[in-house]
This record gives structure tokens, sequence and C-alpha cells, in this order.
């Protein structure tokens, strides 16, 4: 009563909130253990008893949201000993510093108190004592479902040891009770051994206080009603059972004032709640595989689908179902209109979470939603090998003459990087060299740009003339020949280059010494060799695009070195292309057809800096309605900071399945909106396979994560064509680079017929200009000059002729 009287020796508490990582079977015998120890943790000497007996609350607060355990303990000594004595016992559990919401007994309220109708000394229905089917705890925890918005239920307990001197005599008065009761047969051994195995456990008082706090006396009279009966479940017909002290026969400041300090209730010993450690596993524990889905961390938690974005399902505009967000007892579809795709995605993941199926069905879907008016079209780019194909398994056979499915790890198919399918300036064209091969050193990669230009315009733009280019002189010297005669403003730099310095020592020293030429060597011996090599190019990826074209791409099963370059030879295509495609619509008046990029696993891919500028590949594929869906499987240690902060900087919607490590679920929590539900890194981490978070935007902001179960994949109907699929559009390339070849090769013979006849005058005209030609200044100079004053600038900067 001291605490009554003088409250200010109301000890100052250290809230902490437990929280735990996966739901599992209630373990009972763990929990009692746990309580015996934290009980002898807070026994005093009974000297120090009578000045001041410690004791801890242990509450659940729920909102209509979210369903919280707060542990508050006297000091910060008792509070890190009591919850590591639990941990220690209970494992997947974890307590962090957080102080639960204050009462508010401005708005409508009513609370109850809970005590055991028959002698405390005679214990409750012990659930461990069961066949385990049935757990009260779960029965408690599924009573707070029903909380309405702006309500608030707190249940608390407070604990403190109870010591035997204090009990010992009322359990021999009760003994000595049954002991004369006559009872039926049997009974009274029942009554016996139980209160005598109650007797020599250790013991607490428990007060046990309820309280619901909502916006009216009605509501918030029969939220508590619900919850009193919740305590059902603990309930014996044969033993003892809880009861409640209505809100009527309660001194009302008084209750209001205990709840609030967390002070035991003025009571005589014969009235308390007199537990065991047995009956304290059963009551006082964190939830476990039953139970509200609001609670926290039963397996994960379930965030029902925000109200936006269950609405704007609703609209009539071409939408995909991604699958069910499940909240209680309902399934709500979920939606994404087509439109918010733009937006990019991301889907993140470890392996066999379910990201692969969730980017088939993606696929499947859109597949589905083109048609003759709509051609929407997709591209994916399998890196794994385990996507292309169930892909194509459930592509509509009616749809089937859409699909262009290419594998490119069996070095056949033609990929040559100087041919495109879109009209641009040969410079354009020959430019994206530059960025394949690295770009060491920027002199060469101009040297890149003018050869490649002078070899594509006679119809020889392959890797291999490339290298002739450099390493035969005659070679060289016979393109200068044939361009000799080509007067358009944008090749004169080439002209020039072409006659002034390709027959220069130094220039072929200086190429064969430099890091660019080991680059070109090495296509002759990696598995890129054959592709890069070739006439013509097979990836008519703006046709394909224009025409809605299912574009399907493996390139698994690839040494790391080679998959890399054939990626980053596949993504620049497509970045020229998506430019291409939706620039001439745009200048047609018309806008471009929305076409996918799905780059599935590209973990490894984005950490080797595969696009030249991910940030700008992303902001252009938006424009013209490509958005760009990445598949992830790894962030810590894969993908460097400014690539992550671009991706989820640029992607609005995001899919998170199960992620593995925790440093990519910390980085995922703190990178997207998972505060705005309450999701933690701990939640992303711990979500069960088949389930994933799910951001995506709702009125042009992205939601916070909720809860969706995708959809389940149905058989794929057709893996049989993939392999036909693969030869036919091989066998289509490889009958393009034959007539290619055939078609070089003849005008290589007719020029090489006039190159003889006059090439000995050719060497004589030439030597004789260049006896002719003054100039004061030396060969560096004037190759600078040449290099960044092509339209005819002089040494001082000055336009106009020399």
């Amino acid at each position: 009563m001291k605490y009554h009287i003088l409250p200010f020796l109301t000890p100052k508490w250290v809230p902490y909130e437990l929280q735990t990582k996966m739901g599992a079977t209630p373990n009972f015998a763990a929990m009692e253990r746990a309580w015996d120890n934290i009980l002898k943790i807070y026994h005093t000497k009974w000297y120090k008893r009578w000045l001041y007996q410690p004791w801890f609350s242990w509450e659940y607060h729920a909102t209509n949201k979210r369903v919280n355990i707060f542990f508050m303990t006297p000091n910060d000594y008792l509070g890190p000993m009591t919850w590591d004595t639990y941990a220690n016992q209970m494992g997947d559990t974890f307590f962090q510093d957080n102080a639960p919401p204050a009462f508010d007994f401005n708005k409508p309220h009513a609370g109850v108190k809970m005590e055991l109708e028959r002698d405390f000394s005679v214990p409750i229905l012990l659930s461990s004592e069961q066949d385990g089917s049935f757990d009260p705890y779960t029965y408690l925890i599924n009573m707070l479902n029903g909380m309405q918005p702006d309500m608030h239920a707190v249940i608390q307990f407070l604990v403190r040891p109870i010591y035997d001197s204090q009990v010992a005599s009322h359990f021999k008065k009760a003994l000595k009770r049954v002991r004369k009761s006559k009872g039926l047969p049997g009974e009274n051994d029942q009554y016996l051994s139980a209160i005598t195995n109650k007797m020599y456990k250790n013991k607490a008082e428990v007060a046990i206080k309820l309280a619901v706090f909502g916006p009216s006396q009605e509501q918030v009279s029969k939220q508590l009603d619900v919850l009193v009966h919740a305590f059902g479940g603990f309930q014996s017909e044969e033993m003892n059972r809880l009861t409640d002290r209505e809100w009527f026969r309660i001194i009302r400041p008084l209750f209001r004032f205990e709840l609030e300090n967390r002070i035991f209730p003025m009571r005589r010993i014969s009235n308390a709640n007199i537990m065991a450690t047995d009956e304290m596993a059963n009551l006082l524990r964190h939830p476990t595989s039953g139970g509200t889905s609001r609670f926290i961390k039963l397996k994960f938690q379930k965030v029902p689908i925000p109200h936006l974005i269950r609405r704007q399902g609703n609209t009539e505009k071409p939408k995909i179902h991604l699958g069910k967000s499940e909240h209680m007892a309902f399934d709500l579809d979920t939606y994404l209109p087509l439109e918010l795709l733009n937006n990019h995605m991301t889907v993140l993941g470890g392996k066999e979470s379910g990201k692969a199926e969730f980017l088939v069905d993606l696929v499947t879907k859109l597949a589905h939603l083109s048609d003759e008016e709509n051609k929407m079209g997709f591209t994916v780019i399998d890196t794994v090998g385990n996507l292309a194909e169930e892909i194509i398994a459930r592509i509509p056979k009616e749809k089937q003459d859409r699909i262009r499915a290419i594998r490119l790890n069996d070095g056949k198919f033609p990929m040559n990087l100087f041919e495109w399918d879109f009209d641009a300036p040969p410079q354009v064209k020959s430019r994206l060299l530059t960025f394949l091969m690295g770009g060491e050193s920027p002199t060469l990669m101009d040297q890149f740009i003018l050869i490649g230009t002078a070899l594509d315009k006679l119809n020889l733009a392959t890797l291999r003339n490339m290298q002739r280019f450099f390493e035969d002189p005659e070679f060289r010297e016979r393109i200068a020949f044939f361009w000799r005669d080509i007067e358009e403003p944008d090749h004169v730099p080439v002209k020039r280059f072409l006659e002034k310095y390709s027959n220069l020592t130094t220039f072929q020293k200086e190429f064969i010494n430099s890091p660019i030429y080991q680059l070109v060597k090495s296509f002759n011996t990696s598995g890129t060799t054959g592709p890069f090599r070739k006439k013509t190019n097979g990836l008519e990826f703006t046709r394909n695009m224009r025409e809605g074209k299912f574009q399907i791409l493996d390139i698994s099963n690839l040494a790391s070195d080679d998959s890399h370059t054939i990626g980053k030879h596949v993504l620049s295509f497509l970045h020229c292309a998506l430019l291409a495609r939706g620039q001439s619509a745009l200048d047609a008046g018309e806008t471009p057809n929305m076409h996918p990029i799905i780059l599935h696993e590209a973990s490894g891919f984005l950490g080797g800096s595969i696009f030249r500028s991910l940030e700008t590949f992303m902001d252009e594929a938006r424009i013209y309605r490509t958005p760009l869906i990445l598949s992830i499987q790894g962030i810590a240690s894969h993908l460097p900071k400014d690539i992550a902060d671009a991706v989820f900087r640029r992607a609005a919607s995001l899919v998170s399945f199960q992620l593995r490590n925790s440093s990519d679920a910390e980085f995922v929590a703190k990178s997207s909106n998972a505060g705005v539900t309450g999701i933690t890194g701990q939640d992303l981490e711990r979500i069960d396979p088949g389930y994933c978070y799910i951001s995506i935007p709702a009125e042009k902001q992205a939601s916070g994560l909720f809860t969706l179960k995708p959809n389940q994949l149905e058989d794929g109907l057709y893996q049989h064509i993939a392999e036909s699929l693969y030869a036919e559009s091989l066998r289509l390339a490889t009958e393009k680079e034959k007539q290619a070849v055939e078609e070089m090769e003849r005008q290589e013979a007719e020029r090489m017929v006039i190159w003889e006849r006059e090439k000995e005058a050719y060497r004589k005209e030439m030597a004789e200009k260049r006896a002719k030609e003054k100039s004061d200044s030396p060969d560096l100079e004037d190759y600078l000059q040449f290099t960044y004053g092509t339209t005819g600038e002089n040494r001082y900067g000055q336009m106009g002729p020399k």
C-alpha cells in the first residue's frame, strides 16, 4: 500500500518492446524454465523485502493495425538480466528500447480486473498437460482481431515473486480441506496432486488488468466484453478459472491510478492471483504460430493492402493481377494498372523464394494483355536459365508466332557490333564500340569511331576487319583509297584521318601496345569469338519493339567474363533501340507501345558497369515507355552503393520476397517506404517463401509495403516448343549471315580488281601530295588539331581556313 500513499516511491519504469523472429510450436517447458529463472532474479532478501520488492510489467497494446508486446522493469539493471534470461530459453526473441503508448483517460474507456474464481492454491488449466491441439493463448490473441479504428486496448500483467513463507499456510489449509471433502472417486486425488505440484513450484503474484479506450462508450464496452471472454480459454471445470470484476464494481479513479503507475491493487493475500511458473507459461509468453495476423512477427507481419491501391484496381484500363492480399479472413485481389508499370520495378529475393515464379506470372499476364490494338511486347534477358523456357511454355498458342527466342550461349548466333536495325549517323553506331571496349584510351577510342565509320561505309564493318585495319598496312591503304571520292560533310573527319594518319608506323605501334588491342584479341579466344566476328546482327530489337514481339534471350551457362560482355552488348543495343523506336514514334505524333525489359538475376551485371549510366537508361526508358524490371538476389557485396541508390530512387514499384541476408534486408527497409506500414528489416528477412512485400505507386506516390501472396503458376502447356523456337531463330539468323557475307565478299572482290589496277598510281599520287604538303605543325600538334578541331579550327582556336 505504500505506493498508493506515497506514489513518488513508484519505480521509474524502463520500457522494452519484445519482438520475435519466427512463429513456432508453443514450448511450455522452455517457457516455464524462463519464468522460473526470472523469478529467481527478482527474489529479495527478507530484511530488504519489507522496504522494496521489485516487480515488472508485461503488457499487450493493441490497435486496429498492430499488437505490440511491451516489457517494463524498475531499472536498467534488472531489464537486461530479465530479457537475457527470457531469450536464452525462448531463442527467437529479442528486445529493443521502446515505450508503450500512453493511456488517454479523456477518451471513453472501461476496464476490468481478472481474478481467480477459486482459492489461489488451486491451479488453472495447463495446456501443456493436454494433447497440444488447443492453445488458450491463441484464443486470447485472436480476440484482438476485432479492434476498430481509433481504439486502444491493453492487457497488463504485473508480476512479482511470492515466497513460501507468505503462502505455505494457505496451501496446507487447502490440502486439509480437500482431504476432508467427500468428493467423487478419484477427484480428491486429482486436486491433491495438482495443489501439491503448485505448492512446490516457484510462484508469483500476477495482477491482471484489461482496459479499452475508444471513440464511444458502447464500442469500448463491447470490445472489453470480447477480451474478457477470451480468458475463457484458460478456464477449467475441474480446476480453477479466471473471472472478471466488472467496471461498475471497480473504484475507477483507483483503477486508473494503478493502471497508469503499474502498481499492484490493494487486496488481501487470499484474494491475490498467485500462479506457479507452469501457469505463467500459459498466460505470459510471446505469440507463436497461432494468433492474429497483425501480431508482431507471427512468422512475418501481414499488412493489408492500402485503400488507395485497392481502389485503383477498379480501373477499366489494362491492369495486371498480381495476386491476393491476405488479411484475417479476407483475400483481396491486388492489381497494378499497366500505365503504372512504366515507373520501373525491382523484384528482390533469395534463391527459391518465389521471385522467378512472380516474374513468369507477370510476363504471362503481359502477353495476355497484348493484342492487335495494343501491340505491347516485352524483352526477357535470362541470365540463369530458369526463366526463359517457363515463359515460353505459358504464352497462349494464338500468340506464339510473336515469340523471338534466342539462345546466346552456344557461340553461333551472330551479333556484329557495327550493325543496327535503325537509321542513325555512322558515328552514333560506331561510338557504342567505345563503351563495349571499356574506353581505356580516349585517343584510341576516337580512332575506333573513325575506323568503324570507314568500314561501315564500305560494308566491311566487322570486328575482324577492325583488327585487320590495325594489323595490315595495305588493308588500311586500300580503305583510304576507296574513301577518296566521298565528300559528305559528316565524313570529312574520317577522310582526313584515313589520308593523313592511317599509314603512320607510330600509329600501329601505339595500338599494338595498348590495352584495347589485348581486349580485341581476347575475342578470338573467348566464348564471344563466334558471335562478334560475324557480319550481321541477329538482334533486331528496334523492329521487334515496333511490332510488339516477345523477345526472350537466354544468356545463361556462360563464363562470367563472356556473360558480362554479351550482357553489356545486348543492353547497349536495347538502349539504342528503345531510343530509336521511341523517338521515331514521337516524331510521327504517336505514343510508343509499352515494351518492358525484364533482366533476371541482375546483381552480377549491375555490379560490373553493364549500363553506361543506369540512371540515364531508366530515365530515357520511362520517357519512351520501356520500363525496366530488375530481378536482384543480392545487394550487399553485389551492387555498388551508387547503383543500388539509383535502382531504389528510380523504381517506383518494389517487390521483396524473403531476403536471406540481414544487410540486404536492412538496406531495403531504409531505402523504401517500409516505415509507412511498420515493416522492418527483420520482416523482410523472414517472410515465408511464396509471400512477398510489395509497394506500388498510388496517386503518383509510392505506397508503403504491404503483404501479397502472388498468383500460383498454372502448368505450362508448351514446354516442347522452346527448342524449336531457338532453332528457328538461329536458322533465320544464319541464313541472313550467309547472304550478307556473300554480298560483302562480292563487293570486296570487285574492289580488289580496282585496287590492283590503280594502287600504284594511288601510291604515287599520295607520295607526291605528302611531299607538296607544307605545315608548321608537328605530327602531334596536327593530330590534336584534327582530333579536337575537325570543323576547320586552327591552332589559335579561330574558325576558318588554315
